[in-house]
């Protein structure tokens, strides 16, 4: 497998997190099943009811809850980036409380009611049992509650959904800061942190504090599943973790694989010795679980990152099909049970019936009403292709006339001797480019004489030197000067382009003025990767959007401030559009959101071929408080080209202070360096940079202990 991460396009859906959902319901459903041949009572026990059911179980029970908290984390840190805080706790209370309370209501007291002639109870009306009897058959600390049965954690991920809300929109330095920590850390640290913790709630927390299903009353529940969610937020959107822990993957896997082997055997202690060897199982359950939790998710980036027809149908079904599958094995049950068919029989029909009766359920009665689907926690309307996020209809195509099939390639290149040539021959061997202008920002080694030599070996690639170094922001608008082709490429002098790219682009811009592909990630001197059959749909980029996806907070995958689109030369004369000479960082950003600000159509789609490499040192904090004070400001020009929604100026407002708040941090470190405890006072101007300040302290404190195991660590990036 290539060590290039693709980057994800904008409002497409993962389809590695929808293969892992199902897969983190699919195996509550068979553990579910197998509860039936638990040794110890359960709603329904079969007359096969053994140990050899509980040691497969044993195989699930350390991680299977564990791994839907922490898909959930990662979910609800994408919808976060796509809209409001309210919106997202609107969409998650419909959602999640909405089949939660139907299925508690409804659905899950068929559970006991078909059982109440096997406790010599009456069985009348099933209505009647709803009122008079169903709510009152859980009771905790002196309070009843009706039975929660299998929905019991659709209000835990509410909850912790909207704590997600408010830590992340009113303290998002602070996830900065979280993120960066995690991506800081090994992951091997990581790993045995939720080993360790596991352990401990297994051994320590569960004897006294049993987990109860009971949102009050569930201190061993929280304890576990909380700090999931939140690793799984924070990391959702994270690529430096991705390519870890796909690095990391076979020493997971194989570590999971013995770890199962240890937790088995610890289990077969604990059930041949006096005494159980509690403490002994607890670690091995712990340690298993904890890293099994690590271990899927890297075999969901792996094998199950492919979207098809099938898994489109089972990301709306799965939920319908959960909600029903308990009542439905229970009724099941019931009913073959006593029949004392062979096991392999009896097992057989228990999990096809569990599995298939929910689905046909869902797909003649539940899929295509409006009414039902909401009571099942689904939207009202089917959509098309079942996704998260609406993505823009496709443009019409462009015309074959060759008017707007040429394209000027833009190589601002600066001390580039050793990656230019790859570049600029990268954008020759694409058929559809014109001019291939290279600008040399008055480097100091060979750079423009490999560019002139260039231009000598083809008549395409123009030069223009500049006297003096001004920044690439300059360099860019000396090429817009210098060329006059209707479409405009930026591609970095260390880049390249894969073959196809611009044509795979052209064929889709349509009446666009911005298109861009998600970028593929090499590490330097890395082979470029195999063709990736990525996302090929377009996708509307709103200002919102983009400028969001501009944060600290958010280098996820889909790094908008790196994106290098495909331009319109027409919107840029049309508007006046060009780089502002003054800034040498964010000078993309500040580019784009005006643009968008101004009108623009920016749509995106999947990988096309750019290839963004990935350099040490590449992102190191070389920037100048100047540099960062200009990108800050940048935000207050954009504020006055019209009037924005609320949510516009939120997102403008967020950018703004993200960017302060790394602006103080440099000044603190000046403040401290030079012995100026006032001005390094006067950083802690806002609650944010407070926050932020305080939690970048903490980090450095941090990476100072890391220290200790893995050798010095620079420092790390605001």
């Amino acid at each position: 497998m290539s060590n290039a991460a693709p980057a994800q396009a904008p409002q497409q859906r993962r389809a590695d997190v929808d293969s892992l959902r199902i897969l983190a319901l699919g195996l509550l459903i068979c553990y579910h099943t197998l509860l039936v041949y638990n040794a110890d009572a359960w709603r329904v026990k079969s007359e096969y009811a053994g140990r050899w059911a509980d040691y497969l179980i044993a195989t699930l029970t350390p991680w299977r809850m564990a791994l839907v908290f922490f898909i959930g984390g990662i979910a609800a840190r994408f919808m976060l980036d796509k809209m409001s805080g309210l919106r997202f706790l609107g969409d998650r209370a419909g959602k999640l409380l909405t089949a939660f309370a139907f299925a508690v209501v409804v659905i899950v007291p068929f559970q006991r009611y078909v059982r109440l002639d096997e406790a010599h109870l009456h069985r009348g009306d099933y209505f009647e049992y709803l009122v008079e009897q169903a709510r009152f058959v859980v009771r905790s600390d002196g309070i009843w509650f009706p039975d929660f049965a299998h929905v019991w954690f659709l209000p835990y991920l509410f909850v912790y959904s909207a704590a997600a809300v408010v830590l992340f929109r009113l303290a998002s330095p602070l996830c900065a800061l979280l993120q960066r920590l995690v991506e800081l850390t090994p992951i091997w640290i990581l790993v045995l942190i939720a080993m360790a913790w596991f352990a401990f709630i297994e051994g320590w927390m569960l004897p006294t504090h049993p987990m109860t299903g009971v949102f009050i009353d569930d201190t061993s529940s929280h304890l576990k599943f909380a700090p999931l969610f939140l690793l799984g937020a924070l990391i959702g959107k994270s690529p430096a973790f991705y390519a870890r822990s796909m690095a990391a993957r076979r020493n997971l896997w194989i570590a999971g694989a013995s770890l199962f082997v240890a937790n088995v055997a610890a289990f077969w202690i604990a059930n041949h010795t006096a005494g159980g060897a509690p403490y002994l199982k607890a670690v091995a359950r712990g340690a298993y679980g904890g890293d099994m939790v690590f271990a899927v998710y890297v075999f969901g980036q792996t094998v199950l990152n492919r979207r098809n027809a099938l898994l489109t149908y089972l990301t709306d079904a799965v939920l319908p099909i959960y909600l029903m599958h308990q009542t439905v094995l229970i009724v099941v049950a019931d009913k073959i049970v006593r029949r004392h068919w062979p096991l392999a029989a009896e097992a057989a029909l228990l999990v096809g019936a569990t599995g298939l009766i929910p689905l046909a359920i869902y797909h003649i009665f539940v899929r295509e009403t409006p009414w039902l689907r909401v009571l099942f926690g689904l939207r009202p309307r089917l959509r098309v292709e079942s996704t998260s996020m609406t993505h823009a209809d496709p443009p019409e195509a462009p015309s074959r006339d060759g008017s707007n099939s040429k394209v000027a390639v833009l190589v601002a290149a600066y001390n580039s001797e050793t990656t230019l040539k790859r570049s600029v021959q990268s954008a020759l061997a694409q058929p559809e480019v014109a001019e291939v202008c290279i600008i040399d920002d008055a480097s100091s080694d060979g750079t423009l004489a490999l560019a002139r030599a260039l231009a000598a070996e083809d008549e395409r690639v123009v030069v223009v030197a500049q006297p003096v170094n001004r920044g690439p922001s300059a360099a860019r608008n000396a090429g817009l000067a210098a060329t006059r082709a209707p479409w405009i490429a930026i591609l970095d002098a260390d880049d390249y382009m894969l073959p196809g790219r611009l044509s795979s682009l052209l064929a889709r811009a349509g009446a666009v003025d911005f298109i861009a592909d998600a970028l593929i990630r090499v590490p330097q001197g890395a082979e470029p990767p195999p063709a990736h059959d990525g996302d090929s749909a377009l996708h509307d980029l709103g200002f919102v959007d983009f400028v969001e996806g501009n944060l600290g907070l958010d280098r996820g995958p889909l790094d908008l401030g790196f994106i290098k689109p495909l331009a319109r030369r027409a919107f840029f004369e049309q508007h006046g559009l060009r780089y502002q000479e003054h800034m040498r960082l964010g000078e993309d950003y500040e580019l784009y959101a005006r643009a968008l600000a101004l009108g623009a159509r920016f749509v995106m789609t999947g990988p096309a071929g750019y290839i963004s490499v990935e350099r040490p040192g590449s992102l190191s904090l070389k920037h100048s408080e100047d540099d960062l004070m200009h990108l800050r400001d940048c935000d207050d020009a954009i504020a006055r080209i019209r009037a924005y929604t609320r949510r516009e100026q939120r997102a403008l407002e967020r950018h703004r202070v993200s960017v302060d708040c790394r602006l103080q941090w440099r000044r603190l470190i000046t403040a401290v360096k030079t012995r100026n405890p006032r001005q390094a006072l006067k950083t802690f101007h806002s609650p944010s940079v407070a926050a932020y300040l305080a939690a970048r302290l903490g980090e450095q404190a941090w990476v100072r202990s890391l220290a200790l195991v893995r050798g010095p660590a620079r420092e790390a990036l605001p």
